[in-house]
């Protein structure tokens, strides 16, 4: 899998009112178990920025929404 960044994050040109902008590129479809597995990462990632001050995306442009989590073929 790949943690993609997009936007400021992406640009290096971060400031206190960024917000996170992410997702999560997986080589192939994921099993059930590995769906779920990286459900619950992306959850703790995304979290866990916000817990450092980097705020959770607005608009849900971030891996934890299910539609940012996508295979190569899938993308």
């Amino acid at each position: 899998f790949a943690w993609l960044v997009y936007g400021s994050q992406a640009r290096e040109d971060q400031t206190m009112g960024s917000d996170q902008d992410n997702g999560l590129l997986l080589a192939k479809a994921p099993t059930k178990a590995q769906a779920d597995y990286f459900s619950k990462m992306s959850e703790y990632v995304c979290n866990g920025l916000a817990k450092c001050g980097i705020k959770l995306c607005d608009g849900n442009i971030m891996a934890s929404n299910p539609a940012l989590r996508l295979s190569l073929d899938e993308a």
